[in-house]
């Protein structure tokens, strides 16, 4: 699946990730016995009504996802009116939970209109990829054949993926059964999901119920293959120590370090977002060489820099203080910290010793400053390099990306410098 999710990303951005991550239920979840998940097309298939005191209480987003579906194809062309007005659809998270948000509350009878209602845009696509995954959770065979309906004109093979995801998330069984005998005809291979990747989803559905059962199975499959169904696992129990330590015993009875590594990582990945001391603890916990127990270190305290840089640099300088390279191991967190807040953490960095003050540093403060747009202060960082080819590189860079989106103003820059360091930057392209 992690493949999938890649070669998709090409075309719609963070879509496909995004009905996957939001209908999947995850090993911890309550779908844990197989009664649950037989339960889980009726519980799909029933015309979704809500009260008006649940209509108060519901969140912004999925209020207005309510309010819309009572005119399906009006809130529908509304909400793709706003896709199809970003500069970025695929990007646009508000725009696309708001249609994922209101096809919960439409009724499976109006889907066929709504399909009829898209266009063949990048917009239109992304949406009918949701849609069909909508269906495909509600009533996967009915959503499968109105895309074999339609293939006098061709079949949309991006639509089929949509249709047949959520098909597995609902009924992996059955969906699993028909795509081995007739998934070739609806010629999502071209667009990344084959018989291997549907392979991973079902293996990594079936896991929910059978965590030992299913590793057992993945013997008979290729390296890779197991690869990417370890990978899917060990998000998925992430954050269920009973699942996680099962799944770490069977991988060591496999004599693999590297795919105990790699799970590790995933761990450690996936952990940091929903509890960094539990992460913390995971990696406390785990018996590994002092190298890997750094990376692991570095790794965690990178990842959770995106939300508490402050918090990520205590740690992370607290457990490499006696490091000789430390400025260059705590360089990342720096960066997302100096992006997020750039004067406090230039305070942080005049209160410590010489060795925290490396060109990794500067480096990694100039990349997050011309992220957050503040090109000019990105380059007084990287001005700081002792390393004169790569304070040269980094200025170019930044000159570029400067000049990208305000090419004025990068000029007027530019004309302030001396002209030994003027020659240096790039020429830009003639518009």
């Amino acid at each position: 699946m992690n493949r999938v999710i890649l070669v998709l990303g090409t075309f719609v951005g963070g879509v496909i990730v995004f009905f996957i991550g939001r209908g999947t239920a995850d090993i911890t979840d309550t779908a844990s016995n197989k009664e649950s998940l037989s339960q889980v097309k009726n519980i799909q298939s029933a015309n979704v009504r809500v009260s008006g005191h649940e209509i108060d209480n519901l969140p912004k987003l999925n209020r207005r996802g309510y309010e819309l579906a009572q005119s399906p194809r009006a809130g529908l062309a509304v909400l793709v009116g706003e896709l199809e007005r970003s500069p970025l659809a695929e990007m646009n998270f508000e725009a696309l939970f708001g249609i994922w948000d209101m096809l919960q509350y439409v009724d499976v009878s109006e889907f066929p209109l709504l399909l009829n209602e898209l266009s063949d845009n990048n917009a239109g696509q992304m949406v009918r990829m949701m849609l069909l995954n909508r269906w495909g959770s509600v009533d996967g065979p009915m959503a499968i054949e109105a895309i074999l309906a339609g293939s006098e004109r061709g079949i949309n093979p991006l639509g089929a993926v949509g249709a047949v995801t959520g098909w597995m998330i609902s009924d992996p069984e059955e969906a699993y059964a028909w795509f081995s005998a007739h998934g070739a005809e609806l010629g999502t291979e071209r667009v990344g999901l084959g018989q291997d990747e549907i392979e991973v989803m079902y293996l990594t559905s079936l896991a929910k119920f059978d965590l030992r059962g299913t590793m057992r199975k993945l013997d008979g499959l290729s390296s890779e293959m197991q690869r990417d169904i370890i990978s899917s696992l060990t998000e998925a129990v992430a954050s269920d120590l009973e699942k996680r330590e099962e799944l770490f015993s069977f991988l060591s009875e496999r004599r693999d370090p590297s795919l105990l590594r790699e799970a590790r990582q995933n761990i450690v990945d996936h952990l940091t977002w929903a509890n960094p001391q539990e992460t913390i603890h995971f990696i406390d916990s785990e018996e590994i060489e002092a190298g890997e127990k750094r990376e692991l270190e570095v790794r965690f305290a990178t990842d959770w820099a995106s939300s508490d840089p402050e918090e990520a640099m205590a740690f992370l300088v607290d457990r490499l203080d006696e490091q000789e390279n430390i400025g260059d191991g705590v360089a990342a967190v720096f960066g997302h910290w100096i992006g997020d807040d750039e004067v406090a953490a230039s305070e942080w960095l005049r209160n410590q010793p010489d060795k925290y003050r490396t060109d990794e540093v500067f480096q990694q403060a100039g990349f997050h400053l011309t992220l957050a747009g503040e090109h000019e202060r990105a380059m007084a960082w990287v001005d700081q390099l002792l390393n004169e080819r790569q304070r040269q590189v980094g200025r170019g860079q930044i000159y570029q990306a400067w000049s990208r989106v305000d090419k004025d103003a990068a000029a007027e820059w530019r004309a302030t410098l001396p002209d030994e360091i003027a020659i240096t930057l790039p020429n830009l392209p003639r518009e």
